[in-house]
């Protein structure tokens, strides 16, 4: 094995790199969605039915350490109802393989759960997508306020108005009520293998593999309206690691999670958020909360989701881009096999002008580059 100069290896990536974004352009526009995905929503009493399982917290003294590790889940949603109010902030990222490229989208959301007003702001950012929603249900009503602009998980613009929804909506657009700790179904059917991970400072942590499809139901529907595809996400793999105090309320919730989304005939991403929970019962006041409950005498819209078609995905996935407006900046990792024994690792900007192909450019910087002759 011997490493390769940039010099040298910079005409082969340059190609490699063209070469990809014509097959990924060539995707995307062909690719209508692949059968294995499902775009039929559940009914609602199918959803409503999906109830996670909850226990009454033990009165003897005992911690969490002493009982079994699923029936410290379920003590978990009893404890976690009976608190007036909390609050919790997930971050994480999702990494999509896209080609040769590696595609990180930032992950943020921020709860407020306070009697029976429930507030939650979600926020995604990559360098091909923003999305923002920011949702509010009190009793029977359900209102949703859009995002105007994403530059960032930390740069968002609002639409001057919300609107109201009707029950159905809601749980079609985000699966449930965001009240409890988690919206994975966790029974005993649906929990895989749970194991006590250990103490410190009074926190007890579990670890709960879960299975990838009937656990999923209702979050899958929230990562469908994030995501902005028609059809619903195809989890492979769901793990949660649960930290809750000794009265059995949450801590801190960190999930890794594989799932396959339907664009370019289907992508695999990988996602790692962490959600901490604080402030309980201090009464956290909901924001922007006397602009979000003067919808609640509002009339309700039906919201119409968008007929998306392959190049309707490409231009909001990729319009900046594909108009030369922005460079399309990407990580390449490629590893090489007989027929081609060269392995790459480069950073990457590509400039598009659809009115003349000819003038793509490509700047890269190749971090490594081995050729096994």
């Amino acid at each position: 094995m011997f490493a390769k100069d940039s010099k040298s290896g910079k005409g082969g990536l340059i190609f490699a790199l063209i070469l990809s974004l014509v097959i990924f352009l060539a995707v995307y526009f062909s690719c209508a969605g692949s059968s294995n995905f499902s775009t039929s929503t559940p009914d609602m009493e199918t959803i409503d039915g999906l109830l996670s399982t909850s226990l009454p917290l033990p009165s003897d003294g005992s911690s969490p350490k002493e009982h079994d590790p699923k029936d410290n889940a379920y003590y978990a949603f009893t404890s976690m109802s009976q608190a007036d109010s909390f609050v919790s902030h997930t971050t994480g990222e999702a990494i999509t393989k896209v080609a040769f490229a590696n595609v990180s989208q930032k992950i943020k959301a921020h709860r407020i759960v306070n009697k029976g007003e429930v507030y939650k702001e979600s926020l995604s950012h990559s360098s091909f997508k923003g999305v923002g929603i920011r949702t509010y249900a009190n009793g029977n009503n359900y209102v949703v306020w859009n995002a105007s602009k994403v530059n960032s998980i930390d740069n968002v613009s609002w639409e001057e108005n919300a609107n109201k929804i009707d029950k159905e909506s809601y749980v079609s657009l985000f699966g449930c009520v965001p009240n409890a700790y988690t919206s994975y179904i966790l029974t005993d059917e649906t929990i895989i293998d749970a194991k006590y991970l250990g103490e410190e400072n009074n926190i007890y942590s579990f670890r709960y593999d879960l299975d990838p499809t009937t656990a999923t139901p209702k979050i899958a529907l929230e990562m469908r309206t994030m995501a902005g595809t028609k059809s619903l996400p195809l989890f492979e793999k769901v793990s949660l690691i649960v930290s809750m105090d000794e009265n059995w309320r949450i801590v801190e919730i960190s999930t890794d999670c594989v799932y396959q989304v339907d664009m370019l005939g289907g992508v695999t991403c990988h996602e790692t958020i962490t959600e901490v929970f604080s402030e309980y019962n201090a009464d956290t006041q909901i924001p922007n909360g006397d602009f979000l409950r003067s919808y609640m005498d509002a009339e309700i819209v039906e919201p119409l989701p968008d007929e998306l078609t392959p190049t309707d995905y490409l231009m909001n996935g990729f319009g900046e881009y594909i108009t030369g407006e922005k460079p399309l900046r990407v990580n390449l990792t490629a590893t090489g096999n007989e027929e081609l024994p060269l392995s790459l690792n480069a950073n990457a900007e590509i400039h598009i002008n659809l009115e003349d192909l000819s003038a793509i450019s490509v700047r890269a910087d190749v971090l490594s580059a081995t050729y096994d002759d």
